[in-house]
């Protein structure tokens, strides 16, 4: 949107569809020990607790890593200053939702919620053509309590499967710096 002749203001809102992906599965051409060894275990649980355990994490040749993500929207703003005529100054801020629900958070995707913060500049060199360069600030912090996630430190008879830190507490920050160059040509 025009704000000004100067001025630009961008106003974005995001779907994603992430509650698609409910886990990851690696098959293996062969059956590995630690594989059979965790189906028994699995399976000697939900026998156990009647089910309750929940998981269906792996077959002597198959692993199956449980995600269950979740859809998010998020909203995000820019924008962008004409210094003059070939030179456009940028800025925007996104906070970013996360698909990633408490009780399944893991340091195999270790991304929460997240801000993310970009300044850039865009100059035109000539009729149709233009160079275009940011620069991008993403953190995000995961605070998982002991015990919480199903997917990194569940203390739930039977979660064997990327349960790497069962019963402890997990931080995690993640900071990435993003640099971003194009060059824009018409024909």
């Amino acid at each position: 949107m025009l704000v000004t002749p100067d001025w630009r203001v961008n106003v974005d809102l995001k779907w994603v569809d992430y509650d698609v992906l409910e886990e990851l599965v690696f098959e293996f051409d062969q059956d590995l020990d630690y594989l059979t060894l965790a189906s028994a275990v699995g399976n000697i649980a939900d026998n156990y607790f009647g089910g309750a355990v929940g998981g269906d994490y792996a077959e002597p040749d198959e692993l199956r890593l449980q995600r269950h993500y979740e859809s998010v929207v998020d909203l995000s703003i820019g924008v962008e200053y004409r210094y003059h005529d070939n030179l456009y100054l940028r800025a925007g801020y996104e906070p970013r939702s996360s698909s990633i629900p408490g009780d399944r958070q893991d340091l195999l995707i270790p991304i929460g919620e997240a801000d993310l913060y970009t300044l850039g500049f865009g100059y035109r060199l000539g009729k149709g053509s233009q160079v275009d360069a940011a620069f991008g600030y993403l953190v995000t912090e995961i605070d998982i309590a002991p015990g919480e996630s199903r997917n990194v430190n569940s203390a739930l008879e039977g979660d064997v499967i990327y349960n790497p830190y069962r019963g402890l507490k997990v931080e995690h920050t993640l900071e990435a710096y993003v640099f971003s160059l194009t060059y824009s040509t018409y024909f």
